[in-house]
């Protein structure tokens, strides 16, 4: 039997005040399961509404937590298939395995081989935000459409706006604060505020085009922004940052469609070769630069509460980039 440091929590609450770094044990790999030593994992909001009991799936206690990084594979059980001792591997994000801790056993089919040289910081970022902003714009689009986001200065819509330009997509950028402006990715095509000359924006930006994919991770700009939407045009919702309720305005004349996405939901109705492959894909994006996720700081795990105070500072629509954990290898 192993041992391994991690973070774990007896009660749901501020992620502050209810983890604790404990000494864990960690038994040697069984079949079809490898032992990573991580590098790095994000500290994503649904990492810490997961741990206050806010999130869609709920932790069953004492629970660990942390869904994604990145690290060496350290030793391996039977039947795990090409992987090897020193590959580096991302963990995708089940919830079935816990990332904020210096070791973690993961089943083989939850992980993928990624570049051994590139960033690890920004690598452990694919695996819910960038993975994210990858599927959202996998429906049908072509190259000039125009596509429009809410909470574009978040980590995901700085992704998006990348992924974007790659394809030439158009997009339409929406800021709920004047000073958050700055902060979105130079590449966006058009940067505005949610404030009342929101629709004149809107209209001057499209020049009499219209949009075809709204993507809402806030819900205030929604109504406006779905007027400026096509025939057959989609909203997709994948978060909810300032907790406000989508208001829809009326849909049939349009043949309006509207649908959330989860990644966990993703995750567990699509085939795993095909998860795999979309990862790889990014992954392969991130390791050549062309999508990058702005670093507001990097902690190591005995400094997890001033990375959670970090986070929560840069989680305001001051923010300038995601907070991550790091872990030294052994």
């Amino acid at each position: 039997m192993a041992h391994t440091r991690g973070l774990q929590f007896d009660a749901v609450g501020e992620p502050a005040d209810v983890l604790s770094l404990l000494d864990l044990n960690l038994p040697a790999p069984g079949p079809g399961q490898l032992t990573v030593d991580l590098e790095a994992a994000p500290v994503d909001p649904a990492d810490l509404n997961f741990v206050r009991g806010r999130y869609g799936l709920q932790p069953v206690l004492p629970s660990g937590a942390g869904q994604s990084g990145v690290g060496r594979i350290s030793a391996t059980g039977r039947d795990t298939g090409p992987h090897r001792v020193g590959d580096r591997v991302l963990i995708i994000p089940t919830g079935e395995q816990f990332t904020w801790r210096e070791r973690v056993n993961v089943a083989s089919a939850n992980v993928v081989t990624v570049d051994p040289d590139a960033d690890a910081v920004q690598l452990s970022a694919i695996g819910v935000n960038l993975i994210t902003a990858y599927q959202l714009l996998s429906g049908p689009l072509k190259e000039g459409d125009w596509i429009a986001q809410t909470a574009a200065n978040s980590a995901v819509g700085s992704a998006v706006i990348a992924l974007a330009r790659q394809r030439g997509l158009r997009t339409l950028n929406i800021v709920r604060r004047p000073e958050a402006v700055h902060l979105v990715d130079k590449r966006a095509d058009a940067v505005l505020v949610d404030d009342d000359n929101l629709a004149d924006g809107i209209g001057a930006a499209l020049n009499g085009e219209k949009l075809r994919l709204l993507l809402a991770a806030t819900g205030s700009a929604v109504p406006t922004a779905m007027r400026f939407l096509g025939y057959h045009g989609t909203v997709i919702s994948y978060a909810a940052v300032d907790r406000q309720p989508i208001e829809l305005p009326a849909l049939a004349f349009e043949n309006l469609h509207v649908h959330g996405f989860w990644v966990l939901n993703w995750l567990r109705d699509t085939d795993r070769a095909e998860v795999r492959e979309a990862y790889r894909r990014v992954a392969d994006l991130v390791a050549d630069a062309v999508v990058q996720t702005p670093v507001a700081g990097t902690y190591p795990l005995t400094e997890f509460t001033q990375a959670f105070a970090d986070s929560a500072r840069t989680g305001t629509e001051g923010r300038e980039g995601k907070v991550f954990l790091t872990f030294a290898q052994r």
